[in-house]
C-alpha cells in the first residue's frame, strides 16, 4: 500500500471520527448588529504590518480608533469620545481606558473620558500600568519641564525623564523613574530622589527594577560607573554593560538583562569593560574576575544560587565580496565555572543549570567536532550538530532533578542521530530541530531516510511524506503537529492522523483551553477553512487570521464570494460587504467583531454568540 493511500484511508478515518464535531454549520442565525459610521477605522498597522487588537482588555469590550473627516475618535463600547486632531495609544486596564490625543500643537491624555492639562510632548510607549493597584504612569512635557504623573497626579518637575525608566514593581507598593534636574540624574522612587549621579543607565529592559526580588538596580556615572542596589552605591568602574534598546537588534547578547540576582540567595553579578570595550570582567558579589580581552555573554546561577558560569567569546564580522550584509562569524570561546576557565573551543552555547546541578549543561564546537556537557560530564566526540542544540523543556520543577530534559542532534560515523537525555536514537540521513511538549513528557523531530522524510514521536517514526517541516506542540501539549507535502501537495499532521491534502496550507490556530483548530487551506484558486480536519465550502478568497474561541465551540473567518466580502461563523454566512477587514474575537469568545463598509461608511460589525 503506498503513502497515499495510507493518508488517504486516515483522512477518511478522521472525517468519520469528527462527523460531529463544532466544524459542522451552526443552526443558530446570528444578528450582525452594524455600528456607527466612519470614514476610517484604524483596524491595520502599516509601520508593523499587524492588525490592531479591538479588544485591549480581557473582557468582551470593544475599543477603536475611527476618523470622520479631519477629526479622530476613540470609540469604546458604545460611548464614542471627544473629537481630536490624531489619537494614539489606546491602551487599558481593569476596565479603565487611556490614550494620547493631539490638539493642534499639545497633546493630552485622556482617562475613561476625562482631560489631562495640555502638553507640549508625551513620551511614546505609555502609560505604564500597575496592574496590581490600579495606577497608571505616563511622562509629558509642559514650559520645558517634564514630569511623570501617576494616576494623573504630578510629581516634581525635571529637564529630562529617562525613557523606558518609568516603573512599577511587581506588588505596586512603588514606582520608580530616572529624571534629570540642574544637570543632575536621580532615580526617583515613590517621589524620594535617591543619590546624583552625572548619568544613569538601565541595566533592564523592564524598566529599574529587578526580574526576581523587585529591588532598583541601575548604573550611575560620577567620574566613573557605578553600580546602585537600593541606594547602596557600589565600586566605580570605567564601564559598566547597561541595557541598550538599540543593541539589542545589533547582537543577540549585548541587548540582554545585564544585571543577574539570585532570588533566593540574593547573590549578584554583571559585566564591566574599559572605555574603547576590549577588555571585559565579570563581577560576582563584588569580587572582580581576571580580564579578558574578548565579549563576555550574560552571567547564569545555579538553582540553588551557589554556582555561577558565563561564556567569554571572540567574534568577528565580515561583509560579502558583493553583498552590503554583515556576518557574524565565531573565533574562540571559553566557559567559565566559578572562576575556573576551561578549554578553548571555537564555540559555546549559553550555559544552563539543571536542577541540582553544580555545573552548567551547554554545547561545545571546534571545527566540525561537537561534545555535549552537562554537570562535568562531557559526550563522546560527534562529527557535527544541529543549529540551536542543545534544546531543552521549558516547564520545569526546579526542585526535581532530571525534569529538565536535553536533546542535541548529532552526527557520528557519517549518520544524524537525535541524543535525548544522553540516549541516542536509530541512526538518520538527516535530522532537524527537536522540540519537546510544554510538560516535557513527549519530543518531536523531523529525520529524513532514503529520500523520504518523517517525523519521531517519543522515538516511534510517523509515515513517510516527501517532505515534513517544523513539528511542534500546541499549548496543552495534546496534540504533535506539523505540515507535510504529498507530490506538489501539502497537508496537516496532527498527532500522525493527517488532514485533507491541499495545493496549499496556512498557518494553524488552535483553542486555549483544548485541543479544536482552524486553518485556512487552498485547492488551486478556492479557499476552504478546515476545522478540526473537515473543511468548508469553497470560497473564492479567505483572508486574514481565523478565530477559535478559547473553548474551541466558535470559530469565524472572512471570506469573498464573487465581487462581495462576507464573515463566516460556526459555518454560518454573513451579510455582503463591499469590503471589511478579517474578524477578531473577544478574549472570553462570546462576541465577534470586523470592520466593514455599509452605506459608504466603515463600521464596525458586532456578532454576538
Amino acid at each position: 500500500m503506498t503513502s497515499l493511500m495510507k493518508i488517504s484511508i486516515a483522512i477518511i478515518i478522521m472525517a468519520i471520527m469528527v462527523s460531529n464535531s463544532f466544524a459542522q454549520e451552526n443552526t443558530k442565525k446570528y444578528d450582525h448588529k452594524i455600528g456607527p459610521g466612519f470614514d476610517h477605522i484604524e483596524l491595520y498597522d502599516k509601520d508593523s504590518e499587524e492588525r490592531i487588537e479591538v479588544f485591549p482588555q480581557s473582557d468582551s469590550t470593544l475599543a477603536y480608533i475611527a476618523k470622520q473627516g479631519e477629526k479622530w475618535v476613540a470609540v469604546i463600547g458604545d460611548s464614542i469620545g471627544g473629537e481630536y486632531d490624531k489619537i494614539e495609544q489606546l491602551r487599558a486596564y481593569d476596565k479603565h481606558y487611556h490614550y494620547f490625543a493631539q490638539k493642534g500643537k499639545k497633546w493630552i491624555v485622556v482617562s475613561d473620558g476625562v482631560e489631562s492639562i495640555e502638553f507640549d510632548r508625551l513620551f511614546e510607549y505609555m502609560p505604564k500600568y500597575d496592574y496590581s493597584t490600579e495606577r497608571f504612569a505616563y511622562a509629558g512635557k509642559v514650559n520645558g519641564k517634564w514630569t511623570v504623573y501617576i494616576n494623573d497626579l504630578p510629581e516634581s518637575g525635571y529637564d529630562k525623564i529617562l525613557e523606558w525608566s518609568i516603573s512599577f514593581s511587581d506588588d505596586g507598593t512603588r514606582y520608580a523613574y530616572a529624571a534629570q534636574k540642574d544637570g543632575d540624574w536621580y532615580v526617583i522612587v515613590n517621589g524620594v530622589p535617591g543619590p546624583a549621579f552625572k548619568e544613569i543607565q538601565l541595566m533592564s529592559n523592564d524598566g529599574l527594577f529587578t526580574n526576581w526580588d523587585q529591588k532598583i538596580v541601575y548604573a550611575g556615572k560620577r567620574d566613573k560607573w557605578h553600580l546602585v542596589l537600593e541606594n547602596e552605591i557600589g565600586p566605580e568602574h570605567e564601564n559598566i554593560l547597561h541595557w541598550n534598546i538599540d543593541a539589542q537588534y545589533e547582537s543577540p547578547y549585548v541587548g540582554e538583562n545585564t544585571f543577574s540576582i539570585h532570588p533566593n540567595s540574593g547573590r549578584k553579578a554583571y559585566r564591566i569593560t574599559n572605555k574603547n570595550s576590549t577588555k571585559f570582567h565579570a563581577v560576582i558579589d563584588g569580587e572582580i574576575s581576571p580580564e579578558y580581552k574578548m565579549n563576555l555573554r550574560p552571567i547564569f546561577f545555579s538553582h540553588d544560587g551557589e554556582h555561577h558560569s558565563y561564556v567569554a567569546e571572540q567574534t568577528s564580522w565580515s561583509q560579502g565580496w558583493l553583498s552590503d550584509k554583515w556576518k557574524m562569524s565565531y573565533d574562540k570561546a571559553y566557559m567559565i565555572s566559578d572562576g575556573v576557565m576551561g578549554e578553548q573551543y571555537k564555540r559555546i552555547t549559553n550555559p544552563r543549570f539543571l536542577p541540582g546541578d553544580t555545573l552548567p549543561t551547554y554545547g561545545a564546537a571546534k571545527g566540525n567536532k561537537f561534545w555535549l556537557f552537562s554537570n562535568g560530564n562531557v559526550s563522546e566526540e560527534y562529527e557535527g550538530w544541529i543549529e540551536g542544540s542543545p534544546y531543552y523543556n521549558e516547564n520545569i520543577d526546579v526542585d526535581v532533578p532530571g525534569s529538565q530534559r536535553i536533546a542535541c542532534g548529532v552526527k557520528k560515523d557519517g549518520d544524524w542521530y537525535a541524543l535525548i537525555d544522553g540516549e541516542l536514537s536509530v541512526s538518520y540521513d538527516q535530522i532537524y530541530k527537536i522540540v519537546f511538549s510544554p510538560d516535557g513528557k513527549r519530543y518531536a523531530y523531523a529525520a529524513k531516510r532514503d529520500k523520504r522524510e518523517f517525523v519521531v514521536s517519543n522515538g516511534m517514526p510517523g509515515m513517510d511524506y516527501k517532505e515534513v517541516f517544523n513539528p511542534f506542540f500546541n499549548e496543552t501539549g495534546n496534540l504533535m503537529v506539523y505540515q507535510a507535502k504529498v507530490d506538489k501537495k501539502q497537508l496537516w499532521v496532527i498527532n500522525e492522523t493527517p488532514n485533507p491534502i491541499f495545493t496549499n496550507i496556512y498557518k494553524i490556530q488552535f483553542s486555549r483551553e483544548n485541543d479544536h483548530y482552524i486553518y485556512w487551506a487552498q485547492n488551486e484558486l478556492k479557499w476552504v477553512a478546515v476545522c478540526d480536519g473537515i473543511p468548508s465550502q469553497e470560497y473564492d478568497e479567505g483572508f486574514g487570521i481565523p478565530q477559535i474561541s478559547p473553548d474551541g465551540e466558535h470559530y469565524a473567518y472572512a471570506v469573498k464570494i464573487g465581487d462581495k466580502y462576507s464573515v463566516v461563523i460556526d459555518g454560518e454566512i454573513g451579510p455582503e460587504f463591499s469590503s471589511l477587514y478579517s474578524p477578531q474575537m473577544s478574549p472570553d469568545g462570546s462576541i465577534v467583531v470586523y470592520g466593514a463598509v455599509h452605506e459608504g461608511k466603515w463600521c464596525m460589525v458586532t456578532v454576538e454568540l
